[in-house]
């Protein structure tokens, strides 16, 4: 299944206020994945982006997600985010992998403790919140089931990005 980022509106607001997030055809997508990560290793807080009144917090920019050891959707993180900071080429050596390490490790080690399975972060991100789980990735099967219940847990102001 392909993955994608969940996200709450007034994150994508600000994400979109600095052209990482664009709308198209009433659907919101991901235009910059190259100007996200550069805000995580930079270490970007949400409240120093400009426009970032809906989302005005001290926390830094980043996309939740699990375990590289242990989970193929962080395997599937990693090999996206690897592919971008290698400037659109799959890694495939040791110097490319000398290269891109430093930045694809900050993605992961600033997140601290990671889970081993996908369901936590996707469960954080319904019950605890926006300001928990700001950006999570997840499969995106797993937003649309939880879409497809009739339980309330996707409301209006949650998206994929």
């Amino acid at each position: 299944t392909p993955m994608t980022i969940a996200s709450w509106i007034d994150v994508v607001d600000v994400l979109e206020a600095n052209n990482i997030v664009q709308q198209r055809n009433g659907y919101y997508g991901i235009v910059d994945m190259r100007g996200l990560i550069g805000l995580m290793q930079d270490d970007i807080r949400w409240e120093d982006l400009p426009d970032s009144d809906s989302f005005d917090v001290g926390r830094k920019v980043l996309v939740k997600s699990t375990n590289i050891l242990s989970s193929n959707s962080a395997a599937m993180y990693l090999a996206l985010a690897s592919y971008i900071i290698n400037e659109d080429r799959v890694v495939q050596d040791d110097q490319q992998i000398r290269e891109v390490l430093p930045t694809v490790e900050k993605l992961f080690l600033d997140l601290g403790f990671l889970p081993g399975s996908s369901a936590t972060p996707c469960e954080d991100y319904l019950i605890k919140g926006m300001g928990n789980s700001p950006l999570v990735m997840m499969y995106e099967s797993q937003f649309l089931y939880q879409a497809s219940l009739s339980d309330g847990s996707i409301r209006l102001d949650l998206l994929i990005v």
